[in-house]
């Protein structure tokens, strides 16, 4: 009985030894196999940050469409983000994001005044083609919306078309000195720089969106470009033209980006508020109106501060771009050549018009007149309205549309930039 104990515990002893050198045996190599990677981890939705974009952000989108009129129903149009967007003071999606639309609807946007207003105003149009080029402004239904993630998945999107057009962003043209060489290339016009606008659409994001990113971007310029320093783009709320709007006109705006001003940082979305400092309306003489914009406040949820910014890009509404000078005024161009040769050439059709429609009226009134006299009076009649009809000639407007994209410079602020809550 004794013998059979000490058997049991020799096999009992073998036992354990075995299961040990079987579990300490595992090499460290294959341990650290079987270990999670961190790396991996990182990138896993599950503990991946969220980026995120709130119901109501502005998405400026470049397309590559010729022209709006050919668009067509269900067709799908490839564009790319015109300015980063911001998830807080983080790029969530910069510059360059691909983004695919699927078009509901297309309609120009037409007048909705009664038929006497419009066909008065295609008479002004006939006659003053300088003071109505306005550039032609559609509305949009998007199907399904599509935007390209920097990890290469699609994301989708409902948005609301705000604004469809052409769209020119101006930059403040530099006075050279006297004798200076122009920098511009020979040969480039105002037209010629018209011609060279996008095809640009205005859309507001109708719910939120959220993915997950990795802890480490990719790219770690993309996450600290932040806010610019007293410069944003911002979105224009109010229409502005230089023949509606007059001085002390109130508009408002929101911040496309984040801005940075001495300690002070303003989140995209926050509201801009400023006021029309001066305009001038397109006058006779074919004298190009003028409007001078002034920027006095920016408000976010936390604090209101006085500025005093300028315009510093603009985008036009006008066939024709204005030029904005150094000190922010956006005036209308003059008249080229061609549209001199226009004028001429309408006036001296008027003036021959007047002239033949003269000559019966005046045939009866001075039956005693010998046809020579009765010519030459009639000839005074069509000279006089040649005359009057080309110094009456009105210039280029200055037109702002509704959510135009504009450039503010809040360089020039308050000497304290002093909170006003």
């Amino acid at each position: 009985m004794h013998k059979k104990q000490i058997l049991l515990r020799l096999i009992v002893t073998l036992l354990a030894v075995l299961i040990g050198t079987v579990t300490w045996g595992i090499p460290a190599a294959d341990s650290q196999e079987l270990a999670a990677d961190p790396v991996e981890d990182s990138l896993r939705p599950d503990t991946a940050e969220k980026l995120s974009l709130s119901p109501g952000t502005l998405i400026s989108v470049d397309l590559g469409v010729q022209r709006w009129k050919r668009v067509r129903r269900n067709q799908t149009l490839e564009g790319h983000v015109a300015l980063p967007l911001y998830a807080a003071q983080r790029v969530a999606l910069p510059q360059g994001t691909a983004i695919h639309l699927t078009v509901e609807s297309v309609e120009r946007v037409t007048d909705k005044s009664s038929a006497w207003k419009r066909v008065g105003r295609a008479i002004v149009k006939a006659f003053n083609p300088l003071d109505v080029s306005v550039a032609p402004e559609y509305r949009i239904k998007v199907k399904a919306a599509e935007i390209s993630l920097p990890e290469g998945q699609s994301l989708p999107m409902i948005v609301q078309p705000l604004r469809a057009g052409t769209g020119l962003l101006i930059p403040p043209e530099k006075h050279l000195p006297k004798g200076a060489a122009n920098p511009a290339p020979a040969g480039e016009s105002a037209n010629a720089k018209a011609r060279e606008a996008h095809s640009r659409m205005l859309l507001r994001l109708q719910e939120g969106i959220s993915w997950p990113a990795p802890i480490v971007p990719v790219d770690a310029s993309q996450a600290t470009m932040g806010s610019r320093e007293r410069k944003g783009h911002v979105f224009l709320l109010n229409a502005l033209s230089a023949k509606q709007n007059r001085e002390g006109d109130r508009f408002q705006a929101v911040l496309a980006e984040p801005v940075r001003l001495g300690d002070r940082v303003f989140g995209p979305g926050s509201l801009v508020e400023g006021r029309v400092v001066r305009s001038t309306p397109p006058r006779i003489l074919s004298r190009a109106g003028s409007l001078s914009l002034r920027v006095d406040r920016l408000i976010s949820r936390e604090q209101t501060v006085a500025v005093d910014g300028v315009l510093d890009a603009a985008e036009t509404g006008t066939t024709v771009a204005p030029v904005l000078d150094d000190e922010g005024i956006l005036r209308g161009r003059k008249p080229g050549l061609k549209d001199a040769l226009v004028d001429i050439g309408m006036s001296y059709v008027l003036g021959k018009g007047v002239d033949d429609i003269a000559e019966t009226p005046i045939r009866a009134v001075g039956a005693a007149m010998g046809h020579a006299a009765i010519a030459n009076a009639a000839r005074y009649f069509g000279m006089g309205a040649s005359a009057i009809f080309l110094v009456t000639r009105h210039g280029r407007d200055v037109r702002l549309p509704q959510y135009a994209e504009i450039e503010i410079d809040f360089g020039r602020v308050t000497q304290a930039t002093a909170s006003l809550n």
